[in-house]
């Protein structure tokens, strides 16, 4: 899981016992809650790596740069 303490958008709690992952169907270790942005209040049930594609998804969307801009900045003139 990826580290969060504080510096990102998603709130990490262990999930319930007995919950499954709202994407795979394995057992939840985590639940998730987007605490700001877009997504914000969005949650779910997940087990770990479906909980870190989770996270990414969100940081994705928070990101102002795009690949066009990063492919930009790296050309040398």
């Amino acid at each position: 899981m990826l580290n969060n303490d504080f510096r990102g958008p998603v709130s990490i709690d262990d999930a319930p016992p007995g919950s499954y992952c709202e994407w795979c169907g394995k057992p939840a270790r985590y639940q998730l809650v987007v605490t700001g942005g877009k997504r914000h209040n969005e949650e779910g049930r997940f087990c770990p790596a479906c909980g870190e594609a989770f996270i990414l998804a969100v940081a994705s969307s928070l990101s102002r740069v795009t690949i066009a801009e990063k492919a930009h900045d790296s050309v040398s003139l």
